[in-house]
């Protein structure tokens, strides 16, 4: 079973307004995102509430943010055990530009796919 994310991947900066869009579902998407805020960066989403096959999502457990320094290469996770999370504060960022991607899992452990890839310079 694969969730599917029911909207888009919303990624503002924890400074000003954000030039980000980008909307994923089950043919994923893509994201962009200003320089802004020294250090960290805020990631918001739109919670799932259906699987890929458009069933209903009753059991949505959490979402995992990944990231990494490369495209496509995310050596960085932030677990977030919290179904009705939709957004998180990423900080303590060296600076440099950062990948990020997120997924939602359910109370079994599966996990949806990657949301399109938001890029952030962090300065």
């Amino acid at each position: 079973m694969k969730i599917r994310y029911a909207s888009c991947l919303n990624l503002a900066t924890f400074v000003a307004a954000l030039a980000l869009v980008g909307c994923f579902g089950k043919n994923g998407g893509s994201a962009d995102a200003e320089i802004k805020a020294p250090g960290k960066t805020s990631l918001s989403w739109t919670a799932p509430t259906e699987k890929e096959d458009d069933t209903a999502l009753p059991d949505l457990a959490g979402y995992t943010i990944y990231y990494g320094r490369s495209p496509g290469k995310y050596l960085n996770g932030i677990r977030i055990d919290d179904p009705d999370a939709t957004s998180y504060l990423v900080d303590n960022l060296t600076p440099g530009t950062y990948y990020f991607v997120v997924a939602a899992f359910d109370s079994s452990g599966n996990e949806s796919r990657l949301s399109g890839e938001a890029i952030r310079v962090i300065e």
